[in-house]
Parts: C-alpha cells; sequence; structure tokens
C-alpha cells in the first residue's frame, strides 16, 4: 500500500494509488487501518483474522501524523504474528527501540502520534532505500538518493545501474501526476523494486522557483501549474536580501513594522547629511520618523531604523518605492544626539546592526546578507503570470530607473506617478522652497520656471522607459509645508543658498502650518490658489511626452487630480490644464492623446461620483486616503493603536493594509456604478498600498476595476496574486 497522510491537504498526491496501477509503477499491496492508543490485542486478532493475513509470518507497521514522520518497524519474529505486531506497536508508543527488531527513523523531532497502521508482507532479503527526483545542487537536472544494504547507506549511483535507471523512470511518472518534485521510499525484493510512499519533495522559496520554470521546460507542467503552485511568500524571498545565516543566539536590538522588505547590514548614522559626507557603502538611518525629503536621492543609504510611524505611512511607501529596507514604529529605542539607547543598550554613531526588515528585527553586530533573485527564471515566470491575469498590474513609479524596475517586473503601466517625490531631491529642494516662499506670483512663476526642465527630463524619461504603455501622472497632492525646512540647519542652509532671512523663512513656516494638514491645503485646492503650479506641470508632461515621442516613444499620458470632492472645483482644474496642453501641442505641431481624470480618494467625490464622471475621463482610487478619510484614522499615526483594535478583535485587519471592504468598499462600489452608469467606458484603477494584497485585488476584479497599482517591487506579488484569482475563477 502506498503510504499517503490522510490528513494531507496536497491535492497533488490525490488519487496516487489509481495512477501507479495504472502506469504499471509497481508498489505492495496491503491495508490502512485506522487506530488509537487504546487498540488491544483482540483487536489485532479480529483485524488479521477479518483481513484474511493470519497466516503471514512478517508485517511491516508504520505510522504517520500531521508532522509527517517517517518511521517503520519490521517484525522479524515469525512464530507468534499478533503478539509480535503487538509489542511493535507498544514500542512505537513508547518509542523504544532495538537494533535486533526495530529500524526507525524520525525526519522531524516531534512527538510520534500513531493514528494509522498500514500491514504489509515483507520479505528476509528486503532493501529499504529513498529517491530524491530532483537534486537542487546540479540545477534540479538530476534524481538524487541513497539505498540501506550492508549496515551503511549506498549512494543510489553506486548501485545497480537498471534499478537506478527504473526508480529514475518512477520518479519521471510521479512528478507528472504529482506536477512536482517528489521522494520516493521503496523497497527491493529479489530484484524487484516496490515505491513505499511518495511525498511531495520540499525546497527553499528561492530554489521552488526554479524548479517550476525546470519542469515546464520539460513539459512535465504547465506554465498554469507552476503559476497555481508558487506562493506568494516564495516570490518575495526572490525580491528582496536576506539574513543568511542563522539567527539562533543573536542579541535582538529591537523590533518594529515591516515598513518596506529586505535585510542590509551596515554602520547607523542620524542623519543624510553625515551618509552623504562619510559616503560609507551601507548606510543606516536611524531617525525620529521617515521624512521622504530625508530618503530620495541618498545615494549610500541602504536601510532605516524609525522610531514612529505606520507602515502605510507616506515615509514608508517611498520607502517600498525605492527598495529601501525599513523598520518603523521601534518605540522602545529612544535617539539622543548621535546615539540610542534601547533596553539598557547604547548604540553610537558608526556602529554596526543588521537590519532584517523582512521581519521587522533589529540585530547587533555583522551578519551575513545575501542579496535578491531577479533572474531569468523569476522574470519568465512573472511574464506568465501576466498572460493568465485577467486585471492588469500597474506601478507607482516617481522616475526612470523606478519605471524600469516596474517595467521588468511585468507592469502594464504606472498607476501613479507622485510628482511631489522629483522635488525632494537635494539639487531641486532649495528651488522649490523658493516657490513656497515667493509672495507674488511673478516670483513664483520663476521659480517653477526653473524646476520645469527639471521635471519635463524625468517625465520624457518615464515615457521612454513606459513605451507604448499607460502613464497615469498625479498633480502636487501633500500640503505645501511638508517641503520647507524641519530645523534650525535646513532652515541656516536655504538663507545661505537662496539669500532669503531666517526671519521670513520662519514667518513662511508659521503661516503654512496647519492643525490637519491631510485635510488642508492640498491636492486640487492648491491649484484653485495657485493654477500656476499646474500650469508649470502640465507643461512639463505634455513636451516630456512630445520629446519622448520625437524619439520614437509611444506615449500615452494621463493626468491625474488629486482630492476632487466636488465637479466645479474638478472643472476649474481640468480647463487650466487643458487650455496649457493644447497650447504647448500647437506650439509644437505636435499629436499627443492625453486624459485627464481625477482621484477618488474623499467620500464626498464617491458619493457624487455621477456627477463628476461627466468630466473626468478616468478614476483611480487612493485607498491610502479613501481609507484615512472614511475610518477618521491617521495613516500616519494609527500605528501606535491599530495594534489594539487587532489585539482585541475589533478589527479583523488592518485596513491601511488591506481594503476594508464592509465600509471603504462601499464607497468603491457605489463610485464604479454611478461613475459608469455615465461613461460607460471609464477607465478605473486603485493605486494605494492594498493594490498588491491578495484579498484587495479579489475586491477589485469583483467590483469590475480595471487595474490595481502597487511599488514597484510590490509588482511580483500583484502579479501572482491576481493570476491565481483568475485561475480559481475559471475552475
Amino acid at each position: 500500500m502506498v503510504k499517503v497522510l490522510k490528513q494531507s491537504n496536497d491535492e497533488r498526491l490525490k488519487n496516487l494509488c489509481e495512477f501507479m496501477q495504472a502506469n504499471d509503477i509497481p508498489y505492495k499491496r496491503g491495508i490502512i487501518v485506522s487506530c488509537d492508543k487504546n487498540l488491544r490485542l483482540d483487536d489485532v486478532e479480529n483485524l488479521i483474522e477479518n483481513s484474511e493475513l493470519s497466516n503471514w509470518d512478517r508485517a511491516t507497521l508504520a505510522s504517520f501524523n500531521k508532522a509527517v514522520l517517517d518511521e517503520k518497524i519490521f517484525i522479524k519474529n515469525d512464530k507468534d504474528f499478533c503478539a509480535n505486531l503487538f509489542e511493535a506497536f507498544k514500542k512505537m508508543l513508547s518509542k523504544l527501540q532495538s537494533d535486533k527488531s526495530v529500524f526507525l527513523k524520525k525526519v522531524y523531532n516531534d512527538n510520534v502520534v500513531i493514528d494509522e497502521l498500514i500491514l504489509t508482507c515483507e520479505e528476509e532479503n528486503c532493501k529499504t532505500g529513498r529517491v530524491y527526483s530532483r537534486d537542487e545542487k546540479n540545477n534540479f537536472q538530476s534524481i538524487k538518493g541513497y539505498v540501506f544494504e550492508n549496515g551503511g547507506k549506498t549512494d543510489i549511483f553506486k548501485i545497480n545501474e537498471k534499478i537506478r535507471k527504473k526508480l529514475e523512470f518512477f520518479a519521471k511518472k510521479l512528478e507528472k501526476h504529482c506536477k512536482s518534485a517528489v521522494i520516493l521510499d521503496f523497497f527491493i525484493e529479489n530484484d524487484e523494486i516496490f515505491i513505499d510512499s511518495v511525498k511531495v519533495q520540499n525546497f527553499s522559496k528561492k530554489e521552488k522557483i526554479k524548479l517550476f520554470i525546470k519542469l515546464v521546460e520539460e513539459k512535465i507542467i504547465s506554465k498554469i501549474d507552476a503559476v497555481k503552485q508558487v506562493e506568494i511568500e516564495d516570490v518575495e524571498a526572490c525580491l528582496h536580501s536576506y539574513i543568511d545565516e542563522n539567527v539562533a543566539g543573536k542579541k535582538v536590538i529591537a523590533k518594529g513594522l515591516c515598513a518596506s522588505s529586505g535585510a542590509v547590514c551596515g554602520k547607523i548614522f542620524f542623519s543624510t547629511d553625515t551618509i552623504k559626507k562619510i559616503a560609507y557603502p551601507n548606510s543606516i538611518l536611524v531617525c525620529e520618523e521617515v521624512s521622504p525629503k530625508d530618503v530620495k536621492g541618498v545615494k549610500n543609504l541602504k536601510g532605516v531604523i524609525a522610531c514612529h510611524g505606520g507602515n502605510t505611512s507616506h515615509g514608508a511607501v517611498v520607502l517600498r518605492t525605492l527598495g529601501v529596507p525599513g523598520v518603523i514604529g521601534c518605540q522602545q529605542i529612544k535617539i539622543d544626539g548621535n546615539s540610542f539607547s534601547c533596553n539598557s543598550s547604547v548604540y553610537h554613531e558608526g556602529d554596526i546592526v543588521t537590519l532584517d526588515a523582512n521581519n521587522g528585527t533589529i540585530y547587533d553586530g555583522e551578519m551575513k546578507v545575501s542579496s535578491s533573485q531577479d533572474d531569468e527564471d523569476f522574470i519568465k515566470l512573472l511574464l506568465w503570470a501576466k498572460s493568465i491575469s485577467k486585471i492588469d498590474v500597474y506601478a507607482n513609479a516617481d522616475s526612470p530607473k523606478q519605471a524600469k524596475i516596474a517595467r521588468k517586473f511585468g507592469a502594464n503601466g504606472i498607476g501613479v506617478c507622485r510628482t511631489e517625490h522629483m522635488f525632494f531631491d537635494a539639487d531641486r529642494i532649495c528651488t522649490f522652497r523658493q516657490m513656497i516662499m515667493a509672495s507674488t506670483q511673478d516670483d513664483r512663476k520663476k521659480a517653477l520656471d526653473e524646476l520645469l526642465p527639471m521635471q519635463r527630463d524625468d517625465f520624457e524619461g518615464i515615457f521612454k522607459e513606459m513605451d507604448g504603455l499607460v502613464v497615469t501622472i498625479r498633480l502636487l497632492d501633500p500640503p505645501l509645508h511638508e517641503f520647507l525646512p524641519k530645523n534650525e540647519t535646513e532652515i541656516k542652509e536655504f538663507s545661505q543658498k537662496k539669500g532669503a532671512s531666517i526671519f521670513d523663512i520662519e514667518q513662511k513656516i508659521s503661516e503654512l502650518k496647519e492643525f490637519n494638514p491631510m485635510m488642508g491645503h492640498r491636492g486640487v485646492r492648491l491649484f484653485i490658489t495657485y493654477p500656476e503650479i499646474a500650469i508649470m506641470q502640465t507643461r512639463a508632461i505634455i513636451e516630456g511626452a512630445i520629446n519622448a515621442q520625437k524619439q520614437g516613444a509611444k506615449v500615452y499620458p494621463e493626468i491625474m487630480i488629486p482630492l476632487t470632492s466636488d465637479l466645479k472645483e474638478f472643472c476649474f482644474v481640468k480647463s487650466v490644464i487643458k487650455n496649457e496642453a493644447e497650447k504647448i501641442l500647437n506650439e509644437n505641431h505636435a499629436h499627443v492623446k492625453y486624459k485627464i481624470g481625477t482621484m477618488m480618494e474623499i467620500p464626498r467625490a464617491c458619493l457624487l461620483a455621477d456627477e463628476i464622471a461627466k468630466e473626468a475621463e478616468f478614476f483611480s482610487f487612493g485607498t491610502n486616503d479613501l481609507t484615512q478619510m472614511t475610518f477618521g484614522f491617521s495613516r500616519d499615526d494609527s500605528g501606535k493603536y491599530l495594534k489594539d483594535y487587532l489585539s482585541k478583535d475589533i478589527l479583523p485587519f488592518n485596513p491601511f493594509e488591506r481594503i476594508d471592504e464592509k465600509g471603504v468598499g462601499k464607497f468603491m462600489k457605489m463610485a464604479v456604478q454611478k461613475g459608469r452608469s455615465v461613461r460607460n467606458n471609464l477607465t478605473i484603477g486603485v493605486c494605494g498600498e492594498q493594490g498588491a494584497e491578495e484579498n484587495s485585488i479579489k475586491f477589485c476584479k469583483d467590483c469590475d476595476i480595471d487595474y490595481v497599482s502597487c511599488s514597484p517591487f510590490r509588482v511580483p506579488m500583484a502579479l501572482i496574486s491576481s493570476a491565481k484569482l483568475t485561475l480559481t475563477s475559471e475552475e
């Protein structure tokens, strides 16, 4: 009897016996009997009599449990079969071993739990062994294994060639049935092979993907089989660096939230200015809270530790977009100048730590870190997933470099280019601050004219990288105070560079300060007050598109107005954009097909979606802000108390990580229905961070949303999730 766990959920092992019988793969027939620890000798005797096994002189007793134990006891005394069977059973329960009567091999170090007896006939001269259908050490080219004989192990390649080739043949056959690499336990009687058990072979997360590609190339499984079997964790392991050594016994400094996956070992510093000055190749920034301006464009910044913030805060989103590992919300860390303390330990600038942002742990000292694997096999799997999926996956990308990464991973377009991120680079932030400081429109235009070529070049580069695909560009969204200097050093530096007085700078900071900036003077409201900002950004987009088009790229720009709550405000800004866009196209005698749409991130916009859709050519749900405004939770501060909501079962999950279908989802469904009732070809997407989460993707698919968009390094997970959902819905 082929021993397959009855408790196993592995669909690949179903109907195994029937397959082996149909394909002439020999296995020893026997009976499987459920039992428990209360089994009595009378039960064994009745079992044997009823099964007509009383004339057997030998038997094998095997046990399986959920921990997948591989255990055997050989009974060699043939005088009293029933008594010996019962004795063997008792010995297994008490985990006794005897060299003469018991051979016990434990795969895992778990307690033995007996729930099945398997009785088969055994010969005296039986040899046992194990074959693995794939050897990861030679790129999955051949089998590996061993045979127990003469009191020891013999390598499978040193046994009789005829037997080895037969085992290899059986392994290939069973791979095709199980759609995976397999482990065969076997025994040999009188030179005849019998398969004793079949299991699915396990590999590391990274090895799995290489195996799937190999099996597809050998036509053992299909591309669909490969996509079905790969797990999100397997894909994530291929994207990010990881700690490549045993962490047991290593000192843990602190734990926090995983803002952006990956691992890095390096020196800690407490300001990006120091990181730029010292130029240590693996620098880790330790800060109170992640600010986009602190991490954008810092060459040697390879990791971030922050005391505060949630994993859906603005800074965390930027870290994911850049692919920089980050652990945030480490409230046990107390920063004091150029050192920090935690649990009575103190760490100074230049000390070495290891950051594992895959699980939110910070370790003391140096540990081995291995880089990510984004090789051809990995990309091939993503392209298969892309061809299967019926919901498109776009990327949130703010630079040509990020666009290139997104396209390599299979993104179908850019769902949101956050233009404010382009201003945080060191060579631009001062000019942008000068624009904010301006007291007249002419002075503002002068600063904007300096920024224009910078943004135009970025857009041109993005359009070229995304040749033939949609690029959705969101106009400036954050409140202006976010760009102003945050401390005395920054104020002084800005004053020296641009000639503004420290008093005037401090006055402007005070003037722009808002009690609730996320609901303040930002998004569409900025363009109503300062239409010249929208004009400059529109010119940069359209001129960038024309330049890319002249170089052979097919461009499909979409201009997105953020934070709309009313049709009239949308129309006001739309007319500003359209007038400028048409003016530029006429000046250049060019034709660029562009769209103007809006970001649906305020509940009122969802309620009025049918009105807004009369003018908006596309919708994109900004689920980060929509969640924030529906719940009244601050996306930047909620990490402090949401853990209590989760631990006390008030909320089933963090709504900033997965779309809240009960509340936020109702607004989304309403907006989709209302919007398409007016404009039936309305393109609708989701560009919040929930766009890569499996349950959120399913919800979007069920709502007939056209695409989800997420950070470039989360595109692979979103592609696999969407492909799996498509396959599940078609079954």
